[in-house]
Protein backbone atom coordinates (compact mmCIF):
# COMPACT_ATOMS: atom_id res chain seq x y z
CA UNK A 1 0.00 0.00 0.00
CA UNK A 2 1.07 3.44 -0.68
CA UNK A 3 0.52 6.51 1.81
CA UNK A 4 -1.20 9.45 0.11
CA UNK A 5 1.70 11.89 0.02
CA UNK A 6 4.05 13.95 -1.21
CA UNK A 7 5.88 11.30 -3.91
CA UNK A 8 9.45 12.85 -2.97
CA UNK A 9 8.95 11.71 0.53
CA UNK A 10 7.54 8.26 0.09
CA UNK A 11 10.12 7.44 -2.18
CA UNK A 12 12.71 8.61 0.41
CA UNK A 13 11.32 6.44 2.82
CA UNK A 14 11.16 3.53 0.52
CA UNK A 15 14.75 4.30 -0.91
CA UNK A 16 16.40 4.56 2.82
CA UNK A 17 14.63 0.87 3.60
CA UNK A 18 16.28 0.01 0.62
CA UNK A 19 19.76 1.21 1.01
CA UNK A 20 19.56 -0.14 4.73
CA UNK A 21 19.70 -3.44 3.01
CA UNK A 22 22.20 -2.64 0.43
CA UNK A 23 24.73 -1.84 3.61
CA UNK A 24 23.86 -5.18 5.26
CA UNK A 25 23.75 -7.69 2.69
CA UNK A 26 25.88 -8.66 -0.23
CA UNK A 27 23.17 -9.90 -2.14
CA UNK A 28 21.53 -8.15 -4.41
CA UNK A 29 17.40 -8.07 -4.70
CA UNK A 30 14.68 -7.83 -7.09
CA UNK A 31 11.41 -6.46 -5.18
CA UNK A 32 8.18 -7.41 -7.22
CA UNK A 33 5.80 -5.10 -7.38
CA UNK A 34 1.68 -5.16 -8.41
CA UNK A 35 -0.45 -2.75 -10.25
CA UNK A 36 -3.83 -3.49 -12.02
CA UNK A 37 -3.34 -0.56 -14.10
CA UNK A 38 -2.07 -0.79 -17.43
CA UNK A 39 1.65 0.83 -18.42
CA UNK A 40 0.45 4.19 -19.12
CA UNK A 41 -1.49 4.38 -15.36
CA UNK A 42 -0.32 7.10 -13.66
CA UNK A 43 0.30 4.58 -10.04
CA UNK A 44 2.31 2.17 -12.93
CA UNK A 45 4.54 5.34 -13.93
CA UNK A 46 4.86 6.02 -10.04
CA UNK A 47 6.37 2.24 -9.28
CA UNK A 48 8.33 2.57 -12.46
CA UNK A 49 10.17 5.71 -11.23
CA UNK A 50 10.39 4.23 -7.78
CA UNK A 51 12.29 1.37 -9.38
CA UNK A 52 14.73 3.84 -11.08
CA UNK A 53 15.34 5.76 -7.27
CA UNK A 54 16.32 2.29 -6.00
CA UNK A 55 18.40 1.37 -8.96
CA UNK A 56 20.56 4.87 -9.37
CA UNK A 57 20.80 4.63 -5.25
CA UNK A 58 21.64 1.00 -4.56
CA UNK A 59 24.10 1.41 -7.51
CA UNK A 60 22.13 -1.28 -9.37
CA UNK A 61 22.18 -3.69 -6.88
CA UNK A 62 18.76 -3.53 -5.68
CA UNK A 63 15.61 -3.51 -8.39
CA UNK A 64 12.02 -3.03 -8.49
CA UNK A 65 10.68 -5.03 -11.58
CA UNK A 66 6.65 -4.08 -11.86
CA UNK A 67 3.82 -6.29 -12.78
CA UNK A 68 1.18 -3.97 -14.17
CA UNK A 69 -1.71 -4.91 -16.53
CA UNK A 70 -3.25 -7.58 -14.20
CA UNK A 71 0.05 -9.84 -14.68
CA UNK A 72 0.28 -11.64 -11.55
CA UNK A 73 -3.90 -11.68 -11.42
CA UNK A 74 -6.32 -9.77 -9.91
CA UNK A 75 -6.54 -7.35 -6.63
CA UNK A 76 -7.51 -9.81 -4.50
CA UNK A 77 -4.87 -12.60 -5.81
CA UNK A 78 -2.24 -9.94 -5.54
CA UNK A 79 -2.97 -9.04 -1.99
CA UNK A 80 -3.01 -12.86 -0.90
CA UNK A 81 0.25 -13.19 -2.41
CA UNK A 82 1.88 -9.96 -0.82
CA UNK A 83 0.27 -11.20 2.83
CA UNK A 84 2.39 -14.48 1.88
CA UNK A 85 5.61 -12.75 0.70
CA UNK A 86 5.55 -13.71 -3.13
CA UNK A 87 4.34 -9.94 -3.61
CA UNK A 88 7.19 -7.18 -1.87
CA UNK A 89 5.21 -4.12 -2.99
CA UNK A 90 1.12 -3.66 -3.74
CA UNK A 91 -0.67 -0.95 -5.01
CA UNK A 92 -4.31 -1.73 -4.32
CA UNK A 93 -7.94 -0.28 -3.72
CA UNK A 94 -9.46 0.99 -0.42
CA UNK A 95 -12.44 -1.23 -0.66
CA UNK A 96 -10.16 -4.42 -1.59
CA UNK A 97 -7.19 -4.20 1.25
CA UNK A 98 -10.64 -3.35 3.49
CA UNK A 99 -11.71 -7.25 3.24
CA UNK A 100 -8.59 -7.94 5.10
CA UNK A 101 -7.84 -4.90 7.31
CA UNK A 102 -11.15 -3.79 8.60
CA UNK A 103 -10.01 -0.03 9.51
CA UNK A 104 -9.35 0.36 5.90
CA UNK A 105 -13.47 0.21 5.28
CA UNK A 106 -13.65 3.78 6.81
CA UNK A 107 -12.43 5.14 4.27
CA UNK A 108 -14.62 3.31 2.01
CA UNK A 109 -17.58 5.26 3.31
CA UNK A 110 -19.67 7.67 1.48
CA UNK A 111 -19.14 11.46 1.64
CA UNK A 112 -16.69 10.93 4.53
CA UNK A 113 -15.03 14.14 3.88
CA UNK A 114 -16.21 17.67 3.34
CA UNK A 115 -13.08 18.64 0.89
CA UNK A 116 -9.77 17.28 -0.46
CA UNK A 117 -8.21 19.89 2.33
CA UNK A 118 -9.83 17.72 4.57
CA UNK A 119 -9.13 14.42 2.80
CA UNK A 120 -5.37 15.37 2.65
CA UNK A 121 -4.99 16.57 6.68
CA UNK A 122 -6.41 13.55 7.80
CA UNK A 123 -4.55 10.96 5.76
CA UNK A 124 -1.54 12.92 6.18
CA UNK A 125 -2.50 12.91 10.09
CA UNK A 126 -2.36 10.93 13.03
CA UNK A 127 -5.51 9.14 12.06
CA UNK A 128 -3.66 8.23 9.18
CA UNK A 129 -0.95 6.63 10.54
CA UNK A 130 -3.18 4.72 12.99
CA UNK A 131 -4.92 3.08 9.55
CA UNK A 132 -1.42 2.33 8.80
CA UNK A 133 -0.17 0.81 12.15
CA UNK A 134 -3.43 -1.19 11.92
CA UNK A 135 -2.67 -3.50 8.76
CA UNK A 136 0.57 -5.79 10.63
CA UNK A 137 -1.54 -7.68 12.43
CA UNK A 138 -2.65 -8.71 9.16
CA UNK A 139 0.32 -9.71 7.64
CA UNK A 140 1.16 -6.33 5.66
CA UNK A 141 3.28 -3.19 6.24
CA UNK A 142 0.73 -0.11 5.55
CA UNK A 143 3.45 2.52 3.45
CA UNK A 144 1.07 5.04 1.93
CA UNK A 145 -2.10 6.56 0.58
CA UNK A 146 -2.60 7.67 -2.92
CA UNK A 147 -6.12 9.69 -3.45
CA UNK A 148 -7.76 9.71 -7.30
CA UNK A 149 -10.61 11.91 -6.94
CA UNK A 150 -14.36 10.95 -5.52
CA UNK A 151 -16.06 8.18 -6.47
CA UNK A 152 -18.88 9.18 -8.85
CA UNK A 153 -21.99 7.01 -10.66
CA UNK A 154 -22.05 7.00 -14.07
CA UNK A 155 -24.50 5.45 -16.41
CA UNK A 156 -25.83 5.26 -20.36
CA UNK A 157 -29.40 5.47 -19.09
CA UNK A 158 -30.35 8.75 -17.49
CA UNK A 159 -28.58 11.33 -15.29
CA UNK A 160 -27.93 10.78 -11.43
CA UNK A 161 -29.29 14.36 -9.67
CA UNK A 162 -30.91 12.74 -6.68
CA UNK A 163 -31.01 8.96 -5.45
CA UNK A 164 -34.34 8.10 -6.74
CA UNK A 165 -32.87 7.94 -10.38
CA UNK A 166 -30.55 5.44 -8.73
CA UNK A 167 -33.40 2.88 -8.77
CA UNK A 168 -33.71 0.21 -11.00
CA UNK A 169 -29.96 0.58 -12.17
CA UNK A 170 -27.32 -1.98 -11.83
CA UNK A 171 -24.03 -0.43 -10.68
CA UNK A 172 -20.76 -2.20 -11.03
CA UNK A 173 -18.99 -2.11 -7.48
CA UNK A 174 -16.16 -3.62 -6.53
CA UNK A 175 -15.87 -6.94 -4.75
CA UNK A 176 -16.38 -5.88 -1.35
CA UNK A 177 -19.74 -5.98 1.01
CA UNK A 178 -19.10 -2.94 1.91
CA UNK A 179 -19.30 -1.57 -1.66
CA UNK A 180 -22.18 -3.13 -2.12
CA UNK A 181 -24.21 -2.61 0.99
CA UNK A 182 -23.66 0.80 0.37
CA UNK A 183 -25.27 0.53 -3.51
CA UNK A 184 -27.79 -1.06 -2.14
CA UNK A 185 -28.75 0.95 0.28
CA UNK A 186 -29.09 4.26 -2.25
CA UNK A 187 -31.58 2.20 -4.25
CA UNK A 188 -29.57 0.25 -7.15
CA UNK A 189 -28.34 -3.08 -7.36
CA UNK A 190 -25.12 -3.91 -6.88
CA UNK A 191 -23.19 -6.33 -9.42
CA UNK A 192 -19.72 -7.17 -8.16
CA UNK A 193 -17.61 -9.31 -10.96
CA UNK A 194 -13.61 -8.91 -11.15
CA UNK A 195 -12.47 -6.65 -13.83
CA UNK A 196 -11.40 -8.35 -16.72
CA UNK A 197 -14.74 -10.07 -16.40
CA UNK A 198 -16.28 -6.70 -16.66
CA UNK A 199 -14.18 -5.36 -19.80
CA UNK A 200 -16.42 -8.49 -21.73
CA UNK A 201 -19.54 -7.46 -20.67
CA UNK A 202 -20.49 -5.59 -23.34
CA UNK A 203 -19.74 -8.22 -25.93
CA UNK A 204 -22.16 -10.25 -24.24
CA UNK A 205 -24.99 -8.11 -24.15
CA UNK A 206 -25.03 -7.38 -20.68
CA UNK A 207 -25.28 -3.69 -19.51
CA UNK A 208 -24.71 -2.61 -16.22
CA UNK A 209 -23.76 0.84 -15.18
CA UNK A 210 -20.25 1.96 -12.95
CA UNK A 211 -19.06 3.63 -9.64
CA UNK A 212 -15.35 5.00 -9.94
CA UNK A 213 -12.76 7.45 -9.72
CA UNK A 214 -11.48 9.46 -12.47
CA UNK A 215 -7.93 7.54 -12.14
CA UNK A 216 -5.52 10.30 -11.67
CA UNK A 217 -3.79 10.35 -8.50
CA UNK A 218 -3.80 14.16 -6.78
CA UNK A 219 -1.21 15.41 -4.05
CA UNK A 220 0.48 18.16 -3.23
Amino acid sequence: MYRRANLSRTITLVVALFLTAAATSAFAREFRAADTQNEEYPTVQALLYMGSLVAERTGGRHQIKVFHSRQLGEEKETLEQTRVGAIDLNRTNVALIGTMVPAMNVLAMPFLFRSIEHMQKVLDGPIGNEILDSFEPYGFVGLAFYDSGARSIYNSVRPVTSMADLKGLRIRVQQSEQMSAMIRSLGADPVAPALRVTDTRPLLGVQFENEAAPGLPTGR
